[in-house]
C-alpha cells in the first residue's frame, strides 16, 4: 500500500547492540525509511569498533535503509582518516551528520556526494546561510537528550524548526522508544522533553502534526509491535487511534471510529456521529457522574434530554456533571494525544 504524505519513521542501530536489533529492523523496513547510528559515542570505542562499524552499516544497506551517520573529530581519529570524504567513502554512507568539532570550513571542503545533516538543535542562521551557500544538498538533524530536563522546549523546538524550513532544509527530529530504552540513563532519548516517558505513537504523531518535520527517529532502536502497529495504520490512513481504558459497559466501543465536529471547542472533542452511534432506543442512565479530568471519555445520559448518547473525550479537567457519564480514560502515556486532535480529524477508539 503506497503511503500517504506523512513523516516518515526512521529507527536508531548502534554498534555494540546491532547484532541483537537487526531482525527486528528488518522486520519493520519501508520503502525509503532510515537508520540512525553514531561513530562517536564513547563506551562504544571498543578494539572491534571498526570492523563492527563497517560490517554493521553494509547490513543495514541491504535491507534498504539509508543510513545516518553522527559524526565528530573524534570520529576521523577512531577511523584512521584525515577528512570527512575519506570517512564517507570507506563506509558508502547516505548521510553524514556533522556533530561537535567541525569548523564551517572543513564542512564547506566536503566534495562527496552524499546528503550533509547539519546539527538543528544548535545551528545558528548566519552559519547555516553560509554552508547553504557551499552545499545545496543539506538536512537538518536535531539532537536527542538523554538526560532528564535537558530536551528541547515546545516553543523552541517550533522557532527553530520554522527558521530551518524557511531556509529550505527538511527537519529530522528523534522520539523516545518504548523497549530497551538505552543507556548510561535509561530514561529515552527525545528531542522535545515534554516527549520524555510519553507512548513513541503519541510524540509521533505530535511531531507529525504540530512541529512540520520530514523525518522522525526512533532514539532509543526499535519499537514494541504494539507501537509500530499504531504508527503504520496513521501512517496509511491518517486516522488517530486512541488507546482508551474503556468502562466494562462500554466495551462495543472498542474499534469505532467518529469524526470531530468542525465546532468543537478547543478544551473538549466531541465526537460528530456518537448520538446516531447510541440511538438505537436504549435509554442512556446516569452512571459513574464523577469528575471529569483531563482524558476522560465521556456520554450524555437521558438527564441531557436530545444529547443523550454524545460522546467527548476532554482536554481539561471539568467538575462532575449528574447529566454526563464517565465511561474510560485516555491512557496517561497517551494525553500527548490530545494536542494534535483537530476539528474535521478522524479518530478510532481503542481499547487498552
Amino acid at each position: 500500500m503506497k503511503l500517504k504524505m506523512y513523516s516518515n519513521i526512521g529507527y536508531s542501530i548502534y554498534v555494540s547492540t546491532w547484532r541483537e536489533n537487526i531482525e527486528a529492523l528488518s522486520s519493520v523496513y519501508t520503502e525509503g525509511a532510515s537508520v540512525f547510528t553514531s561513530l562517536h559515542v564513547p563506551e562504544e570505542n571498543k578494539n572491534d569498533f571498526i570492523s563492527e562499524s563497517i560490517e554493521m552499516i553494509k547490513t543495514i544497506k541491504k535491507i534498504g535503509y539509508k543510513v545516518i551517520a553522527d559524526v565528530s573529530t573524534r570520529t576521523l581519529l577512531n577511523f584512521n582518516v584525515s577528512n570527512l570524504d575519506e570517512l564517507i567513502n570507506m563506509l558508502e554512507l547516505d548521510v553524514v551528520r556533522i556533530d561537535y568539532g567541525f569548523t564551517d570550513e572543513e564542512i564547506n571542503r566536503i566534495k562527496s556526494q552524499c546528503l550533509i545533516a547539519i546539527n538543528a538543535s544548535t545551528i545558528s542562521e548566519t552559519s547555516l546561510v553560509k554552508l547553504i551557500n557551499s552545499h545545496k544538498n543539506m538536512i537538518a538533524v536535531h539532537n536527542f537528550y538523554p538526560r532528564t530536563d535537558t530536551g528541547l522546549d515546545d516553543e523552541q523546538f517550533r522557532g527553530v524548526n520554522k527558521m530551518l524550513c524557511d531556509n529550505g532544509l527538511k527537519v529530522y527530529a528523534f522520539i523516545p522508544g518504548d523497549i530497551n530504552l538505552r543507556g548510561p540513563i535509561f530514561e529515552g532519548l527525545p528531542t522535545i522533553e515534554s516527549h520524555r516517558r510519553n507512548s513513541p505513537y503519541a510524540c509521533f504523531v505530535d511531531m507529525d502534526k504540530n512541529y512540520s518535520v520530514a523525518g522522525i527517529i526512533v532514539g532509543d532502536g526499535i519499537l514494541s509491535d504494539f507501537e509500530n502497529k499504531l504508527i503504520s495504520n496513521y501512517r496509511e490512513s491518517g486516522i488517530i487511534s486512541v488507546p482508551i481504558v474503556l468502562d466494562q459497559n462500554y466495551k462495543y466501543l472498542n474499534g469505532a471510529v467518529f469524526s470531530i465536529r468542525e465546532d468543537s471547542p478547543y478544551s473538549l472533542i466531541r465526537l460528530k456521529e456518537s448520538r446516531e452511534y447510541s440511538s438505537f432506543g436504549e435509554i442512556i442512565m446516569n452512571y459513574n457522574c464523577i469528575e471529569r479530568k483531563t482524558g476522560s471519555l465521556t456520554i450524555d445520559n437521558y438527564k441531557y434530554a436530545r444529547y443523550s448518547g454524545e460522546i467527548q473525550i476532554t482536554k481539561r479537567d471539568y467538575g462532575k456533571d449528574e447529566r454526563v457519564n464517565v465511561i474510560g480514560n485516555v491512557k496517561d502515556d497517551y494525553r500527548l494525544l490530545l494536542r494534535s486532535i483537530r476539528n474535521r480529524d478522524k479518530i478510532k477508539i481503542i481499547d487498552i
